[in-house]
């Protein structure tokens, strides 16, 4: 069942992924800055402002982002990984970075001096101010600014600023008609599905994790496992970062996808390798149970966490029963077996060999 359950929960994360790759609907509450209506989107956390969007609208089929330009995207332009837009404008092709292989967003911005003006006084200002994470982005008929400010009172400054500066691109982007056909840009969808198959592995592997520490007494050498998942999932980075090089090849997004499917894919892979593989070592191990009588102590550590919150482990000591082994064990119990082992000397620990050789505890009872 939980083997089923993880697969669901790999297609899910990876379906929740693309729709949130391709996001541009987001909601927000309409204000008045200047002499036009924005749409304003506003995150706290412990009622400090962390990140705001500011949005206008903007032509339909237009589909870019524009971020200031670093080391590593110059690096992977180099290598010829990458190939993005250039406008022969030194000053605008150094500082920033055009991810659109469109080729209505390169003709709008080697044709409009003003255009590319206006989004280098954007970054010009998120500098001075420390702006973080700043970037402009147009999808699906908005075009918005979002950053994280320092403070809300910088939040505030800050809307008033590009409030202007986003009414003058989204004015110059309506001035110029450019056919539809050259707005189609074909490497948005293979990136967006690449990037959800990395945060859906991840998720995957999230939710093993969670599976393992939650006090559920399954594989006695977890780590054991972990490690031997380790080289199908290298092999597995290895083969998605080459399909992904034939995919966004000549594309201004390849690196930035690349590199985020090696990392952020290559940690999903991993661990949801080993959250499958824990999965069906148990699920699908039909041979019988070995029962393992042993002297027992338990433990009970409690913990405190954040914000005055406690939390409650509970473990069994028991003799090494593997051949070759000597010693104590020490497995992570569920409160309830905790509760019917309190008080008792001794314990039935019933142990499988598991589908891959990976022993594990089917469940623990006391000796009456």
């Amino acid at each position: 069942m939980w083997f089923s359950f993880g697969i669901l929960t790999l297609i899910a994360s990876t379906l929740w992924g693309f729709r949130l790759r391709l996001a541009s609907r987001w909601s927000g509450m309409p204000e008045w800055i200047g002499s036009s209506m924005f749409c304003v989107q506003e995150r706290l956390n412990e009622d400090r402002l962390i990140f705001v969007r500011l949005g206008t609208s903007a032509p339909a089929g237009l589909n870019f982002r524009v971020r200031s330009e670093g080391l590593h995207d110059r690096f992977f332009k180099w290598l010829g990984v990458s190939t993005e837009i250039q406008t022969r404008d030194p000053l605008f092709d150094r500082k920033l970075y055009v991810e659109s292989d469109a080729r209505a967003v390169a003709i709008l911005l080697k044709r409009n001096a003003q255009l590319r003006s206006r989004l280098i006084k954007i970054f010009t200002y998120a500098e001075r101010r420390r702006l973080g994470r700043m970037c402009v982005r147009c999808s699906n008929q908005r075009i918005w600014v979002e950053f994280r400010p320092k403070d809300d009172y910088e939040a505030y400054d800050a809307k008033q600023h590009l409030g202007y500066l986003l009414s003058t691109i989204s004015a110059s982007l309506e001035c110029v008609d450019v056919p539809t056909e050259y707005r189609r840009d074909r490497f948005v969808w293979r990136a967006a599905a690449a990037l959800a198959f990395s945060t859906g592995t991840l998720a995957l592997g999230a939710f093993g994790i969670t599976r393992s520490i939650v006090g559920r007494t399954d594989i006695v050498e977890p780590l054991l496992l972990l490690t031997a998942c380790l080289i199908p999932a290298l092999l597995m980075t290895a083969a998605v970062t080459v399909i992904l090089l034939a995919l966004l090849a000549a594309s201004s997004r390849a690196h930035t996808v690349i590199l985020e499917c090696a990392l952020v894919g290559g940690l999903g892979l991993l661990l949801g390798t080993y959250a499958l593989a824990r999965e069906a070592n148990m699920e699908f191990d039909s041979r019988p149970a070995t029962a393992v009588v042993s002297k027992i102590h338990l433990e009970h550590r409690v913990r405190k966490g954040r914000r005055g919150s406690t939390y409650h482990d509970y473990y069994v000591y028991c003799r090494d029963w593997r051949p070759g082994k000597a010693g104590t064990l020490r497995l992570e119990i569920y409160s309830d077996t905790y509760v019917l082992l309190r008080r008792k000397p001794s314990a039935t620990i019933h142990v499988k060999p598991g589908l891959f050789g990976f022993d594990w505890v089917e469940k623990i009872e006391p000796v009456l």
